[in-house]
């Protein structure tokens, strides 16, 4: 495992990969995009410096026409045995493997052996795997990227990025990244060594759902038990079968994380970021935040080991947004065992395409309003005049005494105000909301109590 060193210092498992020429590639394609760190606008200024050094034929096979199809074509089988869309990184000059994979690390998080840290190592496992027995089939270049729509600040598109072993799925809507799942990672063998450095690179997501396990007293294990065999994750890809999108299981099982002590509440959180942190640092902090909410009403389960440490051996997390899995799984190219792990969204899978709420169009980190469930404390009695041209007067009624927090948000999730309303007392209630200073157009006026929120669309001429 490797420390968290800056990016130059990971030049040497670079040269190994692809050679100096691309690291220097990588830099001065970063430096042309200036502006936040995993933000659309930089996305997009890569994404289109790519474009201009590829051929229009090379164009045509990166970038296609939007659809949910697209964005389901995924696998964890090698290239061989199931075909990928995008284009070959293996096809990619130096300098235009650069800009591919300064798009990657924007993409990613920079948190030590999590986000970009994490794609490298899974790609040196690939290549590890090509020298060890895999052939062909394997390796850094048999990976593909691909943009699944027009990248731009305007529309709707997906980066994918993927191969036998890791697929990123980030979606964005007008300016907005909308989704950052299905991320699968999967891993063989455990532990192998490159240019004489060893790598685990998925021993922080094993570890910390080993450590949540082992923080459970004899009761809660036997509560987090299930009695099925798991032989791989249920939320997978489709390879050669159906899909598996948007088939979540209709009850929670396990043990419930609000019946659990804080410190074991905590471990969950661990976890859950070895998944989330590897999405780019804003996004992920929001999406943990909602998580974090969210927390009281997930259920951590497993089969088998709870050190998840033998062939079958699996764990799940499944919350009213977080979908997690994990499974032990047989060698296939080596002996020993190899892993499986996905981290889905209730709510955000391919940025709520497929589902029956749809694209979203607010940014991760929010709830979507169809996600809402109205708690018996709150209830929002009127909100009016709908639509108004200043103020927004709010009816609610609060059956015991609690902190409130009201939000207005436009229709991309940016948030114009936020007030809190700390002890309020538990009878009808009514606030007047100041809309003058907003544009014209549709917002989102979100009262929370209690963790739990009231939804209702304003118009504001």
């Amino acid at each position: 495992m490797r420390s968290n060193l800056p990016f130059t210092t990971y030049m040497k498992a670079w040269k190994i990969l692809f050679g100096l020429g691309m690291l220097l590639s990588i830099e001065a394609s970063m430096a042309a995009c200036p502006g936040t760190t995993g933000s659309v606008a930089k996305l997009v200024c890569l994404a289109d410096s790519l474009k201009a050094s590829l051929t229009s034929s090379q164009v045509s096979t990166l970038q296609l026409p939007y659809s949910y199809t697209n964005s389901q074509t995924w696998s964890n089988l090698p290239v061989t045995m199931q075909a990928r869309i995008g284009i070959k990184l293996g096809t990619l000059s130096a300098a235009q493997l650069g800009i591919a994979n300064a798009l990657v690390q924007e993409l990613s998080g920079t948190i030590a052996n999590e986000g970009y840290d994490e794609v490298e190592q899974l790609l040196l496992a690939d290549a590890f795997l090509a020298l060890n027995g895999g052939g062909t089939a394997y390796g850094s270049g048999q990976y593909y990227l691909c943009f699944n729509g027009t990248p731009t600040l305007t529309g709707l598109f997906s980066i994918k990025f993927g191969g036998h072993h890791l697929q990123i799925e980030n979606t964005y809507n007008n300016g907005n990244m909308v989704g950052g799942t299905p991320h699968f990672e999967a891993l063989e063998p455990l532990s192998f060594t490159s240019g004489g450095t060893t790598y685990t690179p998925m021993a922080q997501e094993k570890n910390a759902l080993a450590a949540m396990f082992a923080s459970l007293n004899t009761t809660e294990l036997a509560s987090a038990r299930l009695t099925a065999t798991f032989t791989d994750i249920l939320m997978g890809a489709k390879n050669n079968g159906a899909y598996k999108d948007w088939i979540f299981p209709a009850t929670k099982v396990g043990v419930k994380v609000g019946n659990l002590t804080a410190a074991q509440k905590n471990l969950v959180l661990d976890a859950i970021k070895t998944y989330v942190q590897d999405i780019d640092d804003a996004h992920a902090t929001a999406i943990l935040n909602q998580y974090t909410q969210e927390l009281n009403d997930t259920y951590i389960a497993f089969s088998g080991n709870a050190s998840l440490a033998n062939q079958n051996d699996y764990a799940r997390i499944d919350g009213p947004g977080v979908w997690i899995e994990f499974t032990v799984q047989g060698g296939i190219v080596m002996s020993g065992v190899h892993y499986h792990s996905i981290w889905r969204d209730h709510l955000r899978d391919y940025g709520g395409a497929g589902s029956s709420a749809g694209v979203q169009t607010s940014a991760v980190g929010i709830s979507a309003p169809t996600a809402v469930v109205s708690p018996d404390n709150l209830s929002l009695l009127q909100a009016f005049p709908n639509p108004t041209n200043d103020w927004l007067n709010l009816r609610f009624s609060l059956s015991k005494p609690t902190d409130l927090q009201v939000l207005v948000l436009d229709m991309q999730g940016k948030v114009w105000i936020n007030r809190a309303y700390p002890s309020m007392q538990a009878m009808d209630q009514s606030l007047t909301l100041d809309l003058n200073a907003l544009s014209s157009g549709l917002y989102q006026v979100v009262l929370i109590a209690d963790n739990r929120k009231q939804t209702i669309k304003v118009v504001k001429d």
